[in-house]
């Protein structure tokens, strides 16, 4: 295929992950086949690195937002509770949502070495992604997260208890809402160990790139989060 007809492909793929309703999870899934060819074609790499850095831009706005408007235009489910930004089209907390636009950030600085991809937004969207892993590893306690969805179609659309969800018990896991047809909205699902183990220990490595230099303390960030007690197993 001509290289005009891939860069077409992925500007289609990208301008279609950020129109109206951009979820972070689905805008890094949707430019996985082209990722192969960031080592080889800066233009590839430009577009990449532009999307990583809108979705640094989300996250801070809201991390606990799975789905964002591509302009501050209220859509969406504006009459959830609580209140959410005008950026934001639903704040249902999936980790999903943090894990992979760090798993997006991670192939590309693999494949191109690229520092100047740790912007300081980049940089502060790790450190948040970190920070909201530590708070729901004690959401019982620490948490300020509530979701309530008025005329909810669904049983798992809403949270039980004025938006905080049903009790938890610490784990070690990190909580996040459950939103499949087949759970009850009694019950709640952590993550598998895994993916805050991938994400910590990945910060770690890029806490040694002299680009973070004098910013955020990521290493102590994830040591502190107690999520990399297994990195060496």
């Amino acid at each position: 295929m001509p290289p005009y007809k891939v860069l077409q492909q992925i500007k289609s793929a990208i301008s279609s992950a950020l129109e109206q309703r951009p979820r972070l999870r689905d805008s890094s899934a949707q430019v996985s086949p082209y990722l192969p060819l960031l080592g080889r074609d800066r233009d590839v790499q430009r577009l990449i690195a532009g999307l990583i850095r809108r979705q640094a831009k989300y996250l801070l706005i809201d991390p606990y937002a799975n789905a964002f408007n591509a302009e501050p235009s209220s859509a969406g489910h504006a009459d959830d509770l609580p209140g959410q930004s005008p950026w934001v089209w639903e704040r249902k907390f999936e980790l999903d949502s943090l894990c992979y636009p760090v798993w997006l950030l991670h192939y590309y600085w693999q494949a191109t070495g690229d520092r100047a991809i740790f912007t300081g937004d980049v940089v502060q969207m790790l450190a948040t992604v970190v920070r909201v892993m530590r708070v729901e590893q004690h959401h019982e306690r620490d948490s300020e997260y509530r979701f309530e969805r008025l005329q909810p179609l669904l049983p798992s659309d809403t949270l039980s208890r004025a938006g905080r969800g049903a009790p938890v018990a610490y784990t070690g896991m990190v909580w996040f809402q459950a939103q499949r047809r087949h759970v009850p909205q009694h019950a709640q699902v952590y993550s598998q160990p895994r993916q805050p183990v991938f994400l910590c220990g990945q910060i770690r490595r890029w806490d040694r790139q002299p680009a973070h230099a004098g910013r955020v303390d990521l290493a102590d960030l994830a040591g502190d989060a107690g999520l990399d007690q297994h990195l060496s197993r």
